[in-house]
Formats: C-alpha cells, structure tokens, sequence
C-alpha cells in the first residue's frame, strides 16, 4: 500500500476543509434550534388578497425582458403562506414559504416573517427570496435565476382572532445591484389559520 503525502496527510488543513466544517456545525445548529423550539411551534395558513394601488418597478431595470410595465399586472394579487409560527405572545415569528400568483404565473420562494401584536393593530415584517420557483402557464415571462430579496411589511387592523384589514409595501431587490429596486403598495384582506 502506498501513502501520499497531500495536505491532509500532513496536518494541514485546508481552507475547503474549514468551510466543510463550518458548514456541518451550521446545519447541525440549525437543526438543534429547529428541535428545540419545535415542540412550541404552530402550523399557519395565512391567505392574503392584496389590491396594488401604486407600483414603483420598472420591470426592464429588474431584468425581465419584453418592455412590460408593472401596470400591465395591477389586479388582484392572491398570495397564500405557509409557515411554522413561534411564540403565542405579542411577539410572534415563523419562517416557511410564500406563494404569489399573477393568474396565469405564480412565484414561490422561502419567507420569515416578525409579527408584533398591539391589541387590535398588527405589525409584520417579512423578508424572503434568494430562490424562487415559477410554475403556470407562461413561465417564459419570469427568469428562473432571480437572486432577489423580498421585504415586505403591512399593517393590519384586526377584526377578530383570523381576519385583519390592512395595507403596506413589498419591494423586489435584486442582489447583484440593490439600487434598482422596485415596490408595491397596496391594501389587502389576510386570514389566518392556525394548526395546533
């Protein structure tokens, strides 16, 4: 048998092999974390219908082809979300997935989201993106390779425990020049449906 003399054979450690290991740490924080504060996590349905009454994108300037105007898409935008809710307090978080739909494209991507509960006002934050899924009919109007961010926050009036009336803003930030950003403000309808 013969031994070769490379950096592991030696002692060395390389700096492929530190980020290795930084990742299997990471992921193994990640589930530790997970396990330990799943057992207080709830299963959340929101449903949301918002209506844009101003956009700000110039869709040309985020990448997509075609001289389409975000006006173009000013209807209705059903949006559905399903994530793991934290915390059954004022304060509440969770992280999952979020899915627009533009009728005939939709959009998927991961989302987390900060909710602050102040008796019958509701604030939330979300932030998502970084990888997207497009499924429907016409997914030549979408580049599967978008590496955008999606901040979102809204403010809500709660009319019970599940039903809240609202609006706020999302924005669309692509990674690689964040200055050509767009946004969309709207008004919306959002309920929720918990799975305990």
């Amino acid at each position: 048998m013969r031994m070769t003399s490379g950096p592991a054979m030696c002692g060395i450690i390389t700096a492929e092999d530190k980020m290795k290991r930084r990742r299997v740490i990471f992921v193994v924080a990640v589930l530790l974390c997970a396990g330990a504060v799943g057992a207080s996590a709830q299963l959340r349905l929101d449903v949301d219908i918002a209506w844009p009454v101003f956009a700000g994108i110039k869709l040309g300037d985020l990448g997509v082809p075609g001289g389409r105007t975000i006006d173009q898409y000013l209807i209705l935008l059903p949006e559905i979300e399903a994530t793991y809710q934290f915390g059954e307090g004022p304060v509440r978080f969770g992280a999952g997935v979020k899915a627009v739909t533009f009728i005939v494209e939709s959009l998927l991507w991961p989302n987390a989201f900060v909710e602050i509960d102040l008796n019958r006002i509701v604030i939330r934050g979300d932030l998502g993106g970084g990888l997207f899924f497009v499924f429907g009919r016409a997914n030549q109007l979408f580049n599967t390779s978008w590496t955008w961010i999606v901040p979102q926050i809204d403010v809500g009036l709660k009319l019970g425990d599940r039903f809240r009336l609202g609006g706020g803003a999302i924005a669309l930030a692509p990674f690689d020049n964040m200055n050509n950003f767009g946004f969309l403000l709207y008004v919306n309808a959002r309920f929720i449906v918990l799975f305990k």
